[in-house]
């Protein structure tokens, strides 16, 4: 399932701004299932919050984190939020320290094989 969500996780459109993250108040509404966790050693990939769109959208591991949950966005990765790190998609920890964003290159690989939301409709 994990395998499934992240493989959907983003199109061609969206790699460009692949970092741009929208939170979405619906389950339905979401790319992927995210859960933020307080121990980096427990995390999929660690990244750096960033109030800059223009490093969000050019540097990897800087993340711009929109939270205005109005639903989804075209132009961004859209996630909902989980309590707990087994409901989730992906494990992210934030730092505050540039030097210790690690993505390993895990969701770009991901990110350029999602399929379109209506592809994957198809498919069931």
């Amino acid at each position: 399932m994990k395998l499934i969500a992240l493989i959907f996780f983003i199109t061609t459109h969206f790699w460009l701004n692949a970092q741009v993250i929208n939170v979405v108040e619906h389950e339905w509404e979401a790319d992927i299932k995210v859960f933020f966790t307080s121990l980096e050693w427990n995390a999929d990939v660690v990244v750096l919050p960033t109030k800059s769109l223009h490093h969000a959208r050019n540097i990897e591991g800087h993340w711009y984190i929109r939270n205005r949950q109005d639903g989804r966005d075209i132009n961004c990765i859209n996630i909902y939020l989980v309590n707990k790190a087994a409901l989730s998609d992906l494990k992210v920890f934030l730092t505050d320290d540039e030097s210790r964003i690690n993505t390993e290159n895990m969701y770009n690989e991901k990110f350029r094989r999602r399929k379109p939301r209506n592809v994957e409709a198809a498919d069931q």
